[in-house]
């Protein structure tokens, strides 16, 4: 092949695959400590040895002492070939880019966010800061995770390319988020991804570990829990898919910086905004119409000699349900106080 036909081909790579970096970076988020830095510090070694190449060229030392492109970067009179340093430079911001993310990732600053490879610069966008608390059943450890904005596409048919998913966390449960889609909106109605695997794994929550889908319809003033479950417990992911609910999580982990403290949410079906409650904690919701459908998915087979009730009314909690009680089933009215429940969960 020419030095021409190699430069083209090279450009043309380049140009095709300018985000490989980051993309390489985010679908690869299992390689251990060690060999992120190991496989990344190689990258930027042979970065500056590009630069140094590419300094070689355009100083006209096209015979650098240290290495040598065979007069690639050089046409005849002494003149850098420019194609090759915009090659030289793609390649160094590639190595550099990606081993400073590495660094950054290990270091704790910042999470992986794997997102799309086309659409807009704003879809290709990898790296998101964060600050905050993270998920009580995080992949690989507990990291602080604060709030981020992730594009990913919808893929609904008709040329619609992006969807903004917004991660909450929840500042008063440690380790709980709210996952707040933008539904696409037109003449037709609505469209609106509900679950995604890859928005999940930006604050390590593992998707493959949910393992049953449930659903419950309910007449409005319905009060549902507040249930826990004892042993590991169960994480779920809640969503009112029809109507809308007022929502409730406590939390009742003992080693939680948050302990006790608990948050209500309003969850409506014009948003579709799904709850990440994590294991430990109660749940509970009142419907707001009539009827409130309610999406759970939980992480472990339901086991109902693991389920506990705490009394929807506790002194202690002082839970402000909006509506009058139309409606609970025996075991919920009947719930032990938070105090006593505590005992059972051990």
């Amino acid at each position: 092949m020419s030095s021409e036909m190699w430069v083209s081909s090279a450009r043309t790579w380049l140009l095709q695959n300018r985000d490989l970096g980051p993309r390489y970076l985010a679908e690869n988020t299992t390689l251990t400590g060690a060999r992120r830095l190991r496989t990344y510090g190689i990258g930027l070694i042979v970065g500056l040895a590009a630069v140094g190449c590419a300094y070689g060229q355009y100083a006209g030392r096209p015979h650098n002492e240290y290495l040598h492109w065979s007069g690639l970067g050089h046409r005849p009179g002494g003149r850098p070939n420019s194609a090759v340093l915009a090659a030289t430079a793609g390649l160094f911001c590639f190595f550099v880019g990606a081993g400073l993310a590495a660094v950054a990732q290990e270091c704790g600053a910042v999470p992986l966010v794997a997102l799309p490879r086309g659409g807009t610069a704003r879809g290709r966008s990898v790296l998101a800061r964060v600050t905050g608390s993270s998920s009580a059943r995080a992949i690989d450890g507990s990291s602080p995770i604060s709030q981020m904005t992730i594009s990913r596409p919808l893929g609904i048919g008709d040329g619609t390319v992006g969807g903004i998913v917004i991660v909450r966390p929840v500042p008063r449960i440690n380790g709980a988020f709210l996952f707040e889609p933008t539904p696409h909106v037109d003449e037709r109605g609505f469209f609106c991804r509900t679950f995604d695997a890859e928005v999940m794994r930006t604050v390590r929550i593992d998707p493959a570990a949910f393992a049953q889908d449930s659903l419950s319809r309910s007449a409005r003033g319905v009060v549902r829990g507040l249930h826990v479950r004892r042993e590991d417990g169960e994480a779920k992911l809640v969503r009112c898919s029809y109507g809308a609910i007022f929502d409730v999580v406590v939390d009742l982990r003992p080693a939680s910086p948050t302990f006790r403290n608990w948050e209500k949410f309003e969850l409506r079906d014009d948003e579709q905004v799904s709850l990440y409650v994590p294991a430990g904690c109660a749940h509970g919701f009142q419907a707001l119409t009539d009827p409130a459908d309610v999406s759970y998915r939980i992480d472990r087979p339901h086991d109902p000699t693991e389920d506990v009730s705490i009394a929807f009314d506790d002194p202690e909690l002082a839970i402000p349900w909006p509506l009058p009680v139309a409606a609970m089933s025996s075991r919920d009215r009947g719930g032990p106080p938070l105090a006593a429940a505590m005992k059972l969960l051990g």
